[in-house]
């Protein structure tokens, strides 16, 4: 296996578990941050804004995201630079969307079809909301979210690239 791939998917690997870890971690301690992630009639249902507090510990978690994303892709561009003698974006762009992409399919597949929609914990039901909505149960809103990340994706590991070359390179 090549340097690039070993270490984009053990760097994937890293940033599923920590991302994992914030996600559930921050649903558990106060769903109500992640209200603009829930399905809309969901949302409609829940029938107000985002409440003051839920805003201030999204900016919270927002922060810890944020460092944790920049912690492992830093960790990435350093290692893949050691292993291939400098770093270019080419190869840098790779190595971040490969990362990215293997969160993005574990956030598909553990946390939203396996936690979300498989195990439908309680403290993951907005309150006043109806355990029973089809919001609740739509697999396809999830895949939707999972192909907009496939997208997304391009740009943060474009981002990121730039970033680590010019740190790096």
């Amino acid at each position: 296996m090549s340097p690039l791939i070993r270490e984009a998917l053990l760097h994937g690997a890293a940033l599923s578990a920590g991302m994992t870890a914030i996600i559930l971690v921050s649903i558990r301690h106060d769903c109500e941050v992640w209200l603009g992630d829930y399905p809309p009639d969901v949302r409609a249902a829940y029938g107000k804004p985002k409440p003051a507090r839920a805003v201030r510990r999204g900016r919270v978690w927002s922060l810890v995201t944020l460092a944790l994303l920049v912690a492992v892709h830093a960790s990435l561009f350093v290692r893949l630079a050691a292993a291939e003698g400098g770093l270019s974006f080419g190869p840098a762009f790779l190595a971040a969307y490969l990362c990215f992409s293997v969160f993005n399919l574990v956030d598909l597949v553990v946390i939203d079809l396996g936690v979300m929609l498989g195990l439908r914990p309680t403290w993951a039901i907005l309150p006043g909301t109806d355990p029973s909505l089809k919001g609740y149960r739509d697999a396809w809103f999830h895949v939707r979210a999972f192909l907009i990340g496939c997208v997304g994706g391009l740009v943060l590991a474009a981002l990121a690239a730039a970033l680590g070359v010019l740190a790096l390179g």
